[in-house]
C-alpha cells in the first residue's frame, strides 16, 4: 500500500510539471498583440523595433468616404443653417418701411405722417396706431336707453366702481342713494342688463384718449392741449353733449383751442387722424362754445371745472382772454339760434 501511494504522488508531480511546461511554451511562442498591446496591469513602453515598424512598414490608415446619402444629408444641414443665419439677419428697417407703405397706402398726399419718427419705439405701436384708433371709434358708438334712468344710473355707478375703484361700495349704499326706491335685487338685475348690453366690454374710450392723438397731429403746445381738456371737462356736466361721441368732443375741443388761441387752421393732417372735417365739428363746437361763455358770464351754476382750471397748476386756462374772442362768442351765438 505504501508503494502504491508513492506511485500516485510521483504521477501527480509529473502531471504538474507537464502542465507548467505547456504554459511556458505557450507564453514563449505567443506574439505580442499588435493592435492593442499586451494586456496586463503594468504599463509597457513602446520598443524601438515596434516604433520603426510603425514608422516604416506600417500600412496607411483607411479613410472613410462619404456615401451619396451622407453627402446629401450634410448639404441639407448646411442649407438649413444658412437659412437660419439669413433669418437672424433680417433688416428691421425694411420691415418697418413695408408696414408703413401698406398702412398709409390710402393716405392723402397732403397729410403728414405723424408716426414716422416712432417706428423705433415698440411701446408706441406706430405700425398699427391708425388701426387702433379706428377700432376705438367703433367702440364708442353706444345708444343708451331712457327708461328707468335712476336705476340705470346707480347700476352703472356700481359697475364703474367695480371697474375703477380699489374698494367698491356695497349695494346697500346705492339703495340709500335712491331713498329706497329700488331694492338690491333690482340693482343687480339692471347691472346684468347693462353688462350684457355692453357685451361685457367696459373699456370704452374716453375723450382724452382721442385728444392725445389729435394734439400730436396738430403739433400743438401745452397751452392748447390743456385748453382742450378744459373744454372737454365742461361737457361732462352738460346733457346737451350726450349726443356727441367722445372722439367728436375731443376734436371739437382742440379745434376751438387752436382757433381761439392763435387762429391755427384745422389742417388736412388733423382731419385725417381725427376722422372729422371742420364742417362736421361745427355742431359740437357750437355747444362747447356756449358752455364756455356761460361759465364766463356767470350764468352757469356749476363752477367746479372753472375753478379747477383757474389755478396755476393748469396755467389758469379758464381765465385766458382768448376765451372771450369773437370766434368763441360767434359760435355760442349760433348755438343759441338753433
Amino acid at each position: 500500500m505504501a508503494a502504491v501511494g508513492r506511485m500516485n504522488v510521483i504521477r501527480h508531480d509529473q502531471e504538474n510539471e507537464n502542465l507548467l511546461a505547456g504554459k511556458a511554451k505557450i507564453s514563449k511562442n505567443t506574439r505580442p498583440r499588435a493592435a492593442l498591446g499586451d494586456l496586463g496591469n503594468k504599463p509597457t513602453a513602446l520598443t524601438s523595433k515596434t516604433a520603426a515598424n510603425l514608422a516604416v512598414g506600417a500600412k496607411p490608415k483607411r479613410t472613410l468616404h462619404r456615401t451619396e446619402g451622407t453627402s446629401g444629408l450634410l448639404s441639407k444641414q448646411a442649407k438649413d443653417n444658412e437659412t437660419k443665419q439669413q433669418k437672424k439677419t433680417i433688416d428691421m428697417g425694411v420691415v418697418s418701411e413695408a408696414l408703413e407703405s401698406c398702412m398709409f397706402a390710402t393716405k392723402p398726399s397732403d397729410v403728414i405722417d405723424i408716426d414716422k419718427d416712432d417706428h423705433s419705439n415698440p411701446q408706441l405701436c406706430a405700425e398699427y396706431a391708425q388701426e387702433i384708433y379706428q377700432y376705438m371709434h367703433q367702440l364708442e358708438i353706444y345708444d343708451p336707453t331712457k327708461e328707468e334712468l335712476q336705476l340705470i344710473g346707480v347700476s352703472a355707478m356700481l359697475l364703474a366702481c367695480k371697474y375703477e375703484e380699489m374698494y367698491c361700495p356695497e349695494i346697500s349704499d346705492f339703495v340709500y342713494i335712491t331713498d329706497n326706491t329700488y331694492k338690491k335685487g333690482q340693482i343687480r338685475k339692471m347691472e346684468g342688463v347693462i353688462f350684457k348690453q355692453l357685451e361685457f366690454s367696459v373699456g370704452k374710450p374716453l375723450c382724452l384718449h382721442f385728444l392725445r392723438r389729435n394734439s400730436k397731429a396738430g403739433e400743438v403746445d401745452g397751452v392748447k392741449h390743456t385748453m382742450a381738456k378744459y373744454f372737454m371737462e365742461l361737457s361732462l356736466v352738460d346733457y346737451g353733449c350726450m349726443k356727441f361721441l367722445p372722439s367728436e368732443i375731443a376734436a371739437a375741443a382742440l379745434y376751438i383751442a387752436m382757433k381761439a388761441d392763435d387762429g391755427s387752421e384745422w389742417t388736412p393732417t388733423c382731419e385725417y387722424y381725427s376722422m372729422y372735417s371742420e364742417s362736421k365739428l361745427l355742431p359740437c363746437a357750437r355747444r362747447l362754445a356756449s358752455l364756455i361763455t356761460k361759465t364766463l358770464d356767470g350764468s352757469a351754476r356749476l363752477k367746479a371745472v372753472y375753478n379747477k382750471y383757474s389755478t396755476s397748476k393748469f396755467m389758469e386756462i379758464s381765465k385766458r382772454p382768448c376765451l372771450t374772442s369773437s370766434f368763441v362768442t360767434n359760435l355760442a351765438a349760433e348755438d343759441l339760434q338753433q
